[in-house]
């Protein structure tokens, strides 16, 4: 009798501790994406299906978000991985803009790079006089320029570029110029209504609209610019090729932003190596989640984040003989 108490209480020790090495063993993370509709949305789906389906035990939430917050939130723990660039990662490390009032970084690490996004588009109405930015500068012309809502990421890339040419909004405006920003839809508004001539920015959304409606002209900035800029701040130089839209009618150099994935420095090695698998061999299932990610290809993925990688995603990268 004394024997068989004994048997039952060890069963029923270790049915106890049964459910807390099972939570042990499951990881439960959070993905910050972007807001509902865009393709940061549908790309942090993707990547979630990915982990969710080939990496076991791994459970991930996805959830609503933006360039400039995500990469706070993992930074203090409040998410696990999530969508960035790589110039922001670059600027939370180093205390610049947009997180200048913010302690550096310490917690972000990059499993790698994802796509990028062609940014700040300079377009003129085709019956605009200006031929060039440096007209525009030299001549102090007064332009009517429509950008993003100031301190989103594409008009921060058109302050820094203009800086690089020495001028400021204030300047621009002291010239009887007028800078508005807003959202794209009422930027596309305001273009084909006639209240501005200038629209500076990338092509996303109603900007799509815009310019198969109006007939704009392209100014490229000058390549040295782009090349300072990018140096700098951790921006792409890519190439904008011929035909891609009506207004392009060579190939042109344009800064890009690099979307990448970001993901706490502390999380385990093992974890991350076997994500960063997962989803370099599930590139497909990343192809589809949105256009702009129709090239993407795993070996890209150590391309310019903007900081370092995590050791678990440079440890798979090593192995495939993508960096040495």
């Amino acid at each position: 009798m004394k024997r068989a108490f004994l048997v039952l209480a060890c069963v029923l020790s270790l049915c106890s501790f049964a459910p807390h090495a099972q939570a042990k063993d499951n990881e439960r993370l959070t993905f910050v994406a972007g807001p509902v509709g865009g393709d940061w949305y549908s790309l942090g789906g993707s990547i979630g299906e990915i982990v969710k389906r080939t990496v076991p035990g791994v459970q991930v939430t996805v959830t609503t978000g933006g360039g400039i917050s995500n990469g706070p939130m993992i930074e203090k723990g409040k998410a696990d991985m999530g969508l960035s660039q790589a110039m922001l990662y670059h600027a939370q490390e180093n205390g610049l803009e947009p997180y200048a009032s913010l302690p550096k970084a310490k917690n972000l690490s990059a499993i790698g790079y994802v796509g990028y996004v062609l940014q700040a588009y300079f377009l003129v109405k085709d019956d605009s006089p200006l031929k060039s930015i440096e007209q525009m500068i030299e001549e102090k012309y007064p332009v009517r320029m429509v950008l993003t809502t100031r301190s989103a990421t594409p008009e921060l890339a058109v302050r820094r570029l203009l800086a690089e040419y020495g001028v400021t909004y204030e300047d621009i405006e002291s010239w009887g110029g007028k800078i508005s920003f807003v959202g794209f839809a009422e930027a596309e508004g305001m273009i084909s209504d006639g209240h501005c001539d200038v629209y500076v920015g990338p092509v996303l959304g109603a900007i799509v609209q815009m310019v198969t409606t109006n007939k704009m002209r392209l100014l490229p900035w000058k390549e040295s610019v782009i090349d300072e800029v990018c140096r700098k701040y951790a921006y792409d130089k890519q190439l904008l090729p011929k035909g891609k839209y009506n207004f392009v009618e060579k190939d042109t150099p344009c800064m890009a932003e690099s979307n990448i994935i970001l993901v706490r420095k502390d999380m385990p090695e093992e974890l991350v190596y076997n994500i960063t698998r997962a989803i370099c061999e599930n590139a497909d299932t990343i192809r589809a989640s949105g256009p702009t990610y129709t090239g993407f290809n795993a070996e890209h993925m150590v391309q310019n984040v903007g900081g370092a990688f995590h050791p678990g995603a440079e440890r798979y990268f090593r192995e495939q003989g993508w960096i040495k």
